[in-house]
């Protein structure tokens, strides 16, 4: 399969030697990954792999745009084109080396070490590649799972949750999480937020 394809190119033993109960189907796919499930000394892990080829796929796509961005910095309007497309191949650089990933999530545990109300996933570093970032299952609701109305006039304590931790990430830790779509947020019956 497509994932063990990419497992192969960072470790020599299979992935149902290592996980049991592996999901083929991924749990869920963005942009440049997909998520499988397994489970790992009987704790349920997320095992996030890049696509095949998806290196390659980003290197064409920034070729292109590079060129309509030199179009666009010649003939039309000055861009910093030079500039613009060095930032831009830097970006995708960070974006398809998942170890970056894992450093944000680590750094992001450490400042909220004392906060009792967030939750990070528990990194499995030995499985933690340029291509493959594993981690704790964390199991709870997406953000997108509760209905508005659920709260009616009462303040949905899972939002100011939120907002206390942006608050605290840019007004105190001055570091913050850039990725805050729903399916990067997840409630915990516990009250807690995991990010």
């Amino acid at each position: 399969s497509q994932i063990q394809k990419r497992w192969f190119q960072n470790f020599s033993q299979p992935m149902d030697q290592i996980f049991t109960d592996l999901e083929e189907t991924s749990h869920a796919s963005a942009s440049t990954a997909q998520v499988h499930i397994g489970y790992y000394n009987q704790k349920k892990v997320a095992i996030k792999i890049l696509y095949n080829g998806i290196e390659e796929e980003a290197k064409k796509d920034l070729r292109t745009i590079k060129k309509i961005i030199w179009l666009v910095d010649t003939f039309f309007i000055s861009i910093s084109g030079k500039e613009v497309s060095s930032q831009l191949e830097e970006m995708i650089e960070s974006e398809l080396d998942l170890r970056n990933e894992l450093k944000y999530l680590k750094q992001t545990k450490q400042v909220f070490i004392s906060e009792k109300d967030f939750v990070f996933p528990e990194p499995i570093t030995e499985f933690c590649t340029r291509s493959i970032l594993v981690t704790e299952f964390i199991e709870g609701k997406k953000i997108y799972d509760f209905n508005p109305e659920e709260w009616g006039a009462k303040k949905n304590p899972y939002l100011e949750k939120m907002m206390r931790a942006y608050l605290l990430m840019i007004f105190e830790f001055n570091f913050f999480h850039a990725d805050p779509h729903p399916g990067n947020l997840i409630l915990l019956e516990s009250g807690q937020l995991c990010f």
